[in-house]
């Protein structure tokens, strides 16, 4: 999926970015891309700062798991808890 197809399945509010596609179960935002379904969010991590470092996992700081806005994402080590 381009970066152009995905950005418009995004509702921009005043705070967070809300993915309007499919979830999974969780509530994660789900996108179908590479033959696979991914986290949304990992998806818009990726078109924002390039690929997602290894032996990390990516964080909503707002909480809300549908959301993709980038300044709401961030990098934190793997932990045994996920």
């Amino acid at each position: 999926m381009s970066p152009d197809v995905f950005w418009r399945r995004v509702e921009r509010t005043h705070d967070c970015w809300i993915w309007q596609g499919a979830r999974f179960d969780a509530g994660y935002g789900r996108v179908r891309a590479d033959g696979r379904d991914q986290y949304a969010h990992r998806l818009a991590w990726a078109f924002s700062f390039g690929d997602i470092p290894e032996g990390t996992v990516i964080k909503h700081l707002c909480g809300r798991l549908d959301c993709v806005r980038p300044e709401h994402l961030v990098a934190r080590p793997r932990t045994p808890q996920g």
